[in-house]
């Protein structure tokens, strides 16, 4: 092998060292909205104004204990955040100090083509191998510090990880809850495929949101009748062809389709799906029938390196 190609396989290195740095990202923006938060809460407590009997010693025991918790969360974040910063900086760190090391081996492989003397070549060789050294040391001291971090990030805990059990007078437990509103004041809960999400406003609830039918995701596509194809092969789930502890999918992400439905659950004409009264509106904002089988087919494919 020539010293120019050991040049380059040197530079392929430590490039791919490098490429372990991303953009060398910046420290993260303070945070404050947790305090905030707490302070709001401490407020509110103080405005019972318009409430009486029971209802102002419950109210002010949530907003005091809640109050606390967002307090202790607060911390948590600070904590959290200054990890998040020490990260940052590592990594910008290691990215400088690699590129500094890229540019090194870059002016040596320059130099390689007029190395023709054994002693000159030896040179050569010997500054790819301090190259390598340094790049080496880089990425091990990011790890090692990089490990360092993520312990102590495992031990940060928020107030509401291990939640006490509200006794009265203490916390949002039985005897001291707030009330909330009856069901019967929720929205009624759609049929057909729900899943949970957020609704607008930052509230929670069934809701028809997903893009892929949960049916594709861990299996149970059935055949209803009135389907437009009823015959149709059914999708293999995506989540059985994982192998993977978490496996997790997300949709309306970046560039979604619209409602990915299982091809034989589609109904495009009448009669309706499982004797349903009028059409299903899930098709309307599909790109068609076909799109399960090939999305399902094709995730099956790479999942099983074919």
């Amino acid at each position: 092998m020539s010293v120019v190609q050991v040049c380059a396989q040197t530079e392929a290195v430590i490039e791919r060292a490098r490429s372990l740095f991303g953009s060398g990202g910046q420290p993260p923006a303070a945070l404050g909205a947790v305090d905030t938060a707490a302070e709001s809460t401490t407020t509110t407590a103080q405005h019972t104004a318009d409430m009486s009997g029971v209802a102002i010693s419950r109210y002010q025991s949530f907003a005091h204990q809640s109050a606390a918790q967002l307090g202790q969360a607060a911390h948590t974040d600070t904590a959290l955040h200054a990890h998040v910063a020490t990260a940052a900086t590592l990594t910008q760190t290691g990215a400088q100090r690699l590129e500094a090391i890229a540019a090194q081996t870059r002016a040596t492989a320059q130099a390689a083509p007029t190395a023709t003397t054994p002693a000159a070549q030896r040179t050569i060789i010997a500054a790819l191998h301090s190259q390598l050294t340094q790049a080496a040391d880089v990425v091990n001291t990011t790890k090692q510090q990089a490990s360092s971090l993520a312990s102590q990030v495992r031990r940060l805990g928020y107030p509401l990880d291990h939640p006490g059990s509200g006794t009265s007078g203490d916390g949002p437990g039985a005897d001291n809850a707030i009330p909330v509103a009856p069901p019967a004041q929720e929205p009624p809960i759609p049929t057909g495929p729900i899943v949970w999400c957020v609704r607008p406003e930052g509230t929670f609830g069934f809701w028809r949101c997903s893009v892929l039918y949960p049916d594709l995701s861990v299996g149970g596509v059935e055949r209803y009748t009135g389907a437009d194809f009823p015959d149709a092969p059914i999708e293999p789930p995506i989540k059985a062809n994982m192998n993977t502890p978490y496996r997790m999918l997300f949709g309306l992400a970046d560039d979604e389709i619209g409602y990915i439905i299982p091809k034989a659950e589609w109904d495009e004409n009448a009669p309706w799906l499982n004797n349903a009264p009028k059409r299903w509106y899930g098709e309307v904002n599909s790109v068609g029938p076909d799109a399960a089988p090939m999305i399902a087919k094709t995730i099956q494919d790479l999942l099983s390196g074919r």
